[in-house]
């Protein structure tokens, strides 16, 4: 599920308790322990664009090796929807992504 922020400071890309927040210039792997919690974040933030090292394109075959890179792959699957995808990877800006 795609979420804008009230304010429009931030996207969070999520299934079930688990995604990643998108601010304009970076990113990171969010959870929760439950629907009525409050999201936090898991790992380090990662400027945008995410390089392929990081993220790996598209789905490398191999596990992925950090949270975003995890959820992102997810996210993929569960929505069929490259959107998070191309926001990580500067393809769609975060302007765009806000205005849809």
């Amino acid at each position: 599920m795609k979420m804008v922020s009230d304010d429009g400071s931030y996207i969070d890309f999520t299934r079930g308790n688990y995604g990643v927040r998108v601010w304009r210039d970076r990113c990171q792997a969010i959870c929760r322990i439950n629907e009525y919690a409050e999201w936090v974040g898991r790992e380090a933030i990662v400027p945008l664009p995410v390089p392929d090292s990081i993220l790996g394109f598209p789905h490398s075959g191999g596990p992925p090796t950090t949270a975003v890179a995890f959820e992102v792959a997810q996210y993929d699957d569960a929505e069929a929807d490259p959107e998070l995808r191309g926001l990580l990877k500067g393809w769609v800006t975060f302007e765009e992504m806000v205005g849809q």
